[in-house]
């Protein structure tokens, strides 16, 4: 690879695995320059070699997280376009994730969810703010209450390349918060009613004593009469 950059541009920009002699192995970034020597046309290099092993390393597990994780992830660009989205984000649009990527956040929310819900929200993400919030959503899979995080990201510079969405189906738990709610309702009318009836009951003993006394004296009275 490095004789044919010769035939090119003179560069080269290589990566490879060496094993070393304990027998582990090693990703390793080659860069430089090769020329043949206009004597005897020996091949000449001179470069930087460098352990990349660990960066390809923590590259990979963060690229399983992205892959594996629960919630629907997506990275989003400065233009509103989608550059990379995992499975969870591609299910909840009944869409693979090859043909999400390079479409506008338009195209699959609306015009009027973007412009009044999430380009509001990725403006501050873009100027550098996290931005969280959560809603009622509808997608290809029906409607669902979503809780969603912007996260900038900034690689290799202060300048924010794009933004990190993370979105979370909190569907079922704000379900079981609204029947909780319901459930609590009911209760309450039930101990509307309940204390109603103890209060009539209540009331119809402390009118029926009196009454009572009073049957009694005038059965008494007309005894005497």
């Amino acid at each position: 690879a490095v004789a044919a950059a010769v035939h090119d541009s003179g560069r080269f920009d290589l990566e490879f695995r060496a094993v070393r002699p304990g027998g582990d192995v090693r990703v390793v970034h080659s860069r430089g320059e090769a020329a043949r020597h206009a004597g005897d046309g020996r091949l000449r290099a001179f470069g930087t070699l460098q352990d990349i092993t660990e960066l390809r390393h923590a590259q990979g597990l963060t690229r399983h997280i992205f892959e594996t994780a629960p919630d629907a992830m997506t990275v989003i660009g400065p233009d509103y376009r989608y550059q990379r989205v995992n499975p969870v984000y591609g299910r909840n649009w009944k869409l693979p994730g090859e043909r999400i990527v390079g479409l506008h956040v338009r195209d699959l929310h609306g015009d009027q969810v973007f412009k009044q819900v999430i380009k509001p929200r990725l403006d501050r993400c873009f100027a550098g703010e996290q931005v969280s919030y959560a809603g009622w959503f509808v997608n290809a899979s029906g409607r669902f209450y979503y809780s969603v995080i912007y996260a900038p990201l900034r690689l290799g510079s202060e300048r924010v390349e794009a933004a990190l969405a993370i979105t979370r189906d909190l569907t079922e738990h704000m379900q079981a918060s609204d029947a909780l709610r319901h459930a609590e309702a009911a209760l309450a009318r039930v101990n509307r009613v309940t204390t109603l009836g103890v209060l009539a009951a209540s009331i119809a003993h402390e009118v029926n004593q009196p009454l009572g006394a009073m049957i009694t004296s005038a059965a008494a009275c007309a005894r005497w009469l």
